[in-house]
């Protein structure tokens, strides 16, 4: 489904899945991904000029370089560097792409807000995943009224377990033009 620029979505998540440093995490592990992956592409239907396939790649990539669930403050970095280094290989972006991709995972821990729709759709999404560690996402912190929404707010407080990758691939899918 996402074949031109992911070739093989296994082997990419199969990968990014074995070299993660921090894999006990039920904090910012894999199911946070998904969930912020979700999170994401609600945001995308509501924000069309946001790049749902990003908004997918940035999930993946946002916390698989933390070395641990605390004060990890480089972590968004490495994801970046990660993300770059995986280019050419299980992942074939253009360079525009990559470079959003990275400033996304890299800025994503400073509580900023950000123009970029499609950036802004990356760490509203993971925002909206606070719930998990016992914080009230603050409208004020979110980059597009999609994210401000009550209703999508209420929905990631109460939300039970998050779909899987291959359902997460398909309805990307659907958001591309």
């Amino acid at each position: 489904l996402l074949a031109p620029v992911i070739p093989d979505f296994d082997s990419l998540l199969a990968r990014v899945l074995d070299d993660r440093p921090h894999k006990a995490s039920s904090i910012h592990g894999p199911d946070h991904w998904r969930r912020v992956a979700e999170g994401g592409l609600l945001i995308c239907e509501q924000t069309p000029s946001a790049n749902p396939l990003l908004v997918f790649l940035f999930a993946l990539f946002h916390d698989c370089r933390r070395e641990n669930d605390g004060g990890d403050r480089h972590h968004g970095p490495r994801a970046a560097s990660y993300a770059r280094s995986l280019n050419g290989s299980l992942l074939l972006l253009p360079d525009p792409a990559l470079d959003a991709l990275a400033e996304a995972c890299h800025g994503h821990t400073r509580g900023l807000v950000h123009p970029d729709p499609t950036i802004g759709a990356c760490w509203d999404a993971d925002r909206l995943d606070l719930w998990r560690a016992r914080i009230t996402p603050h409208p004020r912190f979110f980059s597009t009224e999609a994210a401000r929404h009550p209703g999508l707010l209420h929905r990631f407080r109460y939300q039970p377990e998050a779909p899987s990758w291959p359902e997460l691939a398909v309805h990307t899918a659907t958001l591309l033009p």
